[in-house]
């Protein structure tokens, strides 16, 4: 499958790193022979999954495994798969949570190992990832199917080294959350009027946007509304789109987005989207703790 001669070679491939959270902790508190046996078994049980959808493990680092696809598509439903066996059921698997970073572009190969810029990219994504998250690059995101290319959530951009400009992060979202409300509507009125625009206040500052925008939101300066003082949000949290006559919250945080509707029925959305119609309150990152310049107020 892969060319693993002694002579170096460069071929365009996925990288792709798992990371066992919390080992450390792990070790602390149950000794380090059960500790070990634990994060072996899930490296173990993530390089099944690896190489069910033909990639090659190239080497263990700690507790963090490096993978190598030739397919952008058979690595992203393999990082799917590698997180959906985190939340098993079965406690008798004792799999712990990961994280994941994966970027796309040429690779030296050298005998059974790994070099280049693309490594180090997927290397850095997998920093950036928290638990449960998969982290990938625009690049990769660019080379999966629509149907995969639908997975994917720009949450933020940093800069990464070596790199002239920031890059995108783009978040795999793989979770069915039967736990989480799906937006489908409710709260809101289905009006046959259609809402040309939406203002939003925060602290003493109002701002209207209107069905050709699309508006930004996090903690980060750059944004189109920059609510600095929400500690728990992300520097991309969130955008406000107007499609199909409605105007749509589009969350793409790390700690999810609250919303209340006029009615006072409260939404958590994570990496969702939700209808915004009438009037109402969001809070970025927490459930509405925080002051009250940290609240947008929303209304169309």
């Amino acid at each position: 499958m892969f060319d693993q001669s002694a002579d170096s070679t460069q071929e365009s491939n996925v990288i792709l790193f798992a990371d066992v959270v919390d080992s450390t902790r792990l070790y602390e508190t149950i000794g380090n022979v059960e500790a070990k046996q634990i994060v072996e078994q899930t490296l173990s049980q993530l390089s099944e999954i690896a190489r069910k959808y033909d990639g090659e493990i190239v080497k263990y680092i700690g507790d963090e495994v490096l993978c190598r696809f030739n397919d952008p598509d058979k690595a992203c439903n393999a990082a799917v798969e590698m997180q959906k066996a985190t939340i098993s059921n079965d406690p008798a698997k004792k799999i712990l949570k990961i994280k994941v970073g994966m970027d796309y572009g040429p690779v030296i190969v050298d005998g059974s190992d790994v070099f280049g810029d693309t490594v180090n990219v997927a290397a850095r994504m997998a920093s950036i990832a928290t638990t449960g998250q998969i982290i990938i690059t625009q690049i990769m995101q660019d080379r999966l199917s629509p149907l995969n290319q639908e997975k994917g959530q720009i949450i933020d951009r940093v800069p990464v080294r070596g790199k002239a400009a920031p890059i995108d992060l783009i978040s795999v979202v793989w979770e069915s959350r039967d736990d989480v409300t799906k937006f489908a509507g409710k709260g809101f009125t289905t009006a046959n009027a259609v809402p040309e625009t939406m203002t939003l206040s925060v602290g003493s500052d109002n701002l209207t946007i209107g069905s050709k925008d699309s508006f930004v939101i996090g903690r980060g300066a750059n944004c189109d509304l920059a609510v600095t003082k929400a500690t728990l949000a992300s520097r991309v949290h969130a955008k406000i789109v107007f499609k199909r006559g409605k105007f749509v919250l589009i969350d793409q945080s790390t700690n999810g987005t609250y919303v209340k509707t006029g009615s006072d029925d409260m939404l958590y959305l994570r990496r969702e989207e939700l209808q915004l119609w009438g009037h109402g309150v969001i809070s970025l990152g927490s459930e509405f703790e925080g002051e009250e310049d940290q609240l947008i107020y929303y209304s169309t």
